[in-house]
């Protein structure tokens, strides 16, 4: 357990790290994927990986993929304290995330059941 907690900390501590590095560059609005992968500390490939899953969005620029800050930073926010070392891991977060979503969204009271409900008070 204490082995989770610290690996947790130390993904929390590389996300704060990460971010605080897309803050050094605020006057960049848009990244290549190269550019991205750098600013994330990882490989261009990994950046293809997470976009094929659906963790980051794109848009295609001719032959390269280009990402704009926002994109990088929603991509920061969701995965906090994942882990996304391999595909399969990325594919376990995806799932994770897709579970979380759906779980809230099905929490949120819609507005048509509130007025059924007082109508029948």
């Amino acid at each position: 357990m204490d082995e989770l907690l610290a690996a947790i900390e130390q993904l929390t501590k590389k996300v704060d790290m990460l971010q605080a590095s897309l803050a050094a560059n605020q006057y960049k609005l848009v990244y290549t994927t190269k550019e991205l992968a750098e600013a994330l500390g990882t490989y261009p490939q990994r950046i293809h990986v997470l976009r094929k899953h659906g963790l980051l969005t794109g848009t295609r620029n001719g032959q390269e993929w280009i990402y704009t800050r926002e994109e990088a930073e929603r991509f920061l926010e969701r995965t906090r304290g994942m882990d996304l070392s391999s595909e399969q891991k990325i594919i376990e977060a995806v799932n994770q995330l897709r579970i979380s979503e759906t779980l809230t969204a099905q929490k949120k009271p819609t507005g048509g059941n509130r007025k059924a409900r007082t109508k029948l008070n």
